[in-house]
This record gives C-alpha cells, structure tokens and sequence, in this order.
C-alpha cells in the first residue's frame, strides 16, 4: 500500500478528490419466452385441415338429389369447410354435384380435393387443407385439373 502513496503523493492527489461511484447491479429479471399461436406441422402421413381462425365449422354432407347443392353452396358461402360424401350418389348425379360446387368454389377462391373415395373436400380460401393423402385423381367424375 505504501507504493500507492508515494504514487498519490507525487502526483499530488490526495482520496478526498475521489467520489467513489457506486454501480447498482441491474438483475436481469427473465421473461417468460411467448409461445406462437403457429402449431408445428404435421407428419406428411396424416390428414390435416388447418384452421385459421378459431371459430369455424365443418360441415358433413351427403347429397341424395341436385336440389341439395344449393344449401350446400349455402354453407360455403359462409365461410363453412364442407366434406362431401358421394357414396350414395351415383355417378351421374356426383358428376352434376361437383361441376356445381367446383364452380362455387372457384368463383370464391376456394379449394376443392378429393379425400377418399367418393369423398371430398370443399375448403374457403383461408382455409389451408393438405396432405399427401388427398388423391387428385378425379378421372371417374371428368376433367377437375383445375383443383
């Protein structure tokens, strides 16, 4: 200690012309991590209909005449995901079915997919459905490349 005296002393400076800063250590408080609303995708093996908003429906519907697709347009229109189940249908009348609501569903912006046999999918435009499980083979009903 004697060394830093003598240093003091020929510089001349004397411990009352120092103020001793005092430096408040800052916690460092850790935030929660906020989770995402996004959900992790899913294997490529599973079906899976993503919803965008959390109040939408999913509507079931087995047609058994033409009249039918209106109400079915019907629940499209607001914005309701629709599966439709043709097993009942016979060809023809399937046929009829989807040229109308392939039509609506363009005319919205919408996706149209085929799910399983005579089974499909009819999805608003924010609505993301996917999944390599959904065949694209429409050629029994004609010509949907489009979707």
């Amino acid at each position: 200690m004697k060394f830093w005296d003598s240093v003091k002393n020929i510089m001349n400076v004397s411990d009352d012309d120092y103020d001793e800063e005092v430096v408040a250590e800052e916690e460092e408080v850790e935030q929660p991590k906020k989770e995402t609303a996004k959900k992790e995708a899913r294997s490529s093996r599973s079906k899976t209909v993503a919803f965008s908003q959390g109040n939408m429906q999913l509507v079931l519907v087995k047609p058994e005449r033409f009249e039918d697709v209106t109400a079915i347009a019907d629940h499209y229109c607001a914005k309701k995901t629709i599966v439709l189940n043709l097993e009942k249908s016979d060809r023809d009348l399937s046929r009829r079915i989807l040229d109308f609501l392939s039509g609506v569903a363009y005319a919205k912006n919408g996706t149209l997919k085929k799910a399983a046999h005579n089974t499909f999918v009819i999805a608003p435009s924010d609505v993301d459905v996917n999944g390599d499980t959904f065949a694209e083979d429409y050629s029994e009903y004609g010509d949907f490349s489009g979707f």
